[in-house]
């Protein structure tokens, strides 16, 4: 079954692309893990994107717990820049 992009990853993906993040979706993956690894400054970051609303699944939340790295879930662009530490002003 594939995967329904939530309504807002658009526009996160759009903005951190604008200002040179890059992005490699990995939602296809399946089996709980997150939507997409972004690249800045030399570091990698794992994203879960969500709608307002929006919570993990079952096979999302035993990845999220059994993960050792990072992996934050964001529901907005302003979130997804706060987890590579961009400040907005």
């Amino acid at each position: 079954m594939a995967k329904r992009a939530d309504e807002n990853q658009f526009e996160i993906i759009q903005k951190l692309r604008s200002i040179g993040v890059s992005v490699q979706m990995i939602h296809t993956v399946g089996f709980g893990c997150p939507d997409a690894i972004l690249g800045w400054l030399g570091k990698n970051y794992l994203i879960e994107i969500k709608t307002d609303d929006g919570k993990l699944d079952p096979y999302q939340k035993k990845w999220h717990d059994l993960w050792k790295g990072q992996v934050s879930v964001v529901r907005t662009w302003e979130e997804a820049f706060n987890v590579l530490g961009i400040k907005i002003c």
